[in-house]
């Protein structure tokens, strides 16, 4: 009895600990991609008479504002904007630092309990795990890319109490340059960065196993 409690423990200190690995790199992915996002930014070809150097400027005061803990409405210096898409701008700024503090303790988590696995030996339990969760993950980025559209409507009607995210390019213009097309490449981005990372994660995992066997 309880050796197989000892099991259950081991196995589920593994799985937290893969569970807040993950979290760590979609969390770290996902700012890292917003901060470097820039780059997808184009200006319209109509509806919006601004230079790509305006554009940017309000485009990174918005990330800034998403990724900041201020209360202050936001509002765009050179671009039109509603009062909606003011009121949904701060529900996302709502979510995202959700995100922000989420990340934060699932860095602590991971790196405490990865520790702990590591000094108990038991890192080889970490490897066939991580790889599933991977797998799992690539299921549901394909899924998505499948249909983004739909997972994209799926997720906005989920997500906000409101329609506020429905612009009107009228009303605000930044609708032309915050396209499905833009999204669809965000996504794309930060796919790449999280799996970048969480195979980063995987080879140093099987390098201290590696270490660890040939000492």
């Amino acid at each position: 009895m309880i050796g197989k409690l000892r099991i259950f423990k081991d196995n589920l200190v593994a799985l937290l600990t893969i569970v807040a690995g993950m979290l760590t790199t979609i969390g770290l992915s996902f700012f890292g991609v917003l901060l470097g996002s820039g780059c997808l930014v184009e200006v319209p070809s109509h509806g919006l008479l601004i230079s790509h150097r305006a554009l940017l400027h309000d485009y990174y005061r918005l990330v800034w504002y998403l990724i900041g803990f201020s209360n202050r409405q936001f509002n765009f210096k050179a671009i039109q904007m509603s009062e909606a898409a003011q009121a949904h701008f701060a529900d996302v700024q709502g979510l995202i630092t959700i995100g922000e503090i989420l990340t934060v303790f699932a860095v602590v988590i991971f790196v405490a309990l990865f520790g702990y696995e590591k000094e108990r030996y038991q890192l080889w339990r970490l490897a066939p795990l991580f790889i599933q969760m991977m797998i799992f993950e690539c299921v549901i980025i394909v899924m998505v890319l499948i249909s983004f559209q739909d997972s994209f409507l799926w997720f906005h009607y989920h997500a906000f109490h409101n329609l506020n995210w429905i612009f009107s390019p009228y009303s605000d213009p930044i609708i032309l340059v915050l396209t499905n097309q833009y999204f669809l490449h965000y996504l794309l981005g930060w796919a790449a960065a999280c799996l970048a990372l969480q195979v980063a994660l995987l080879l140093y995992i099987k390098h201290l196993i590696y270490v660890f066997l040939n000492r």
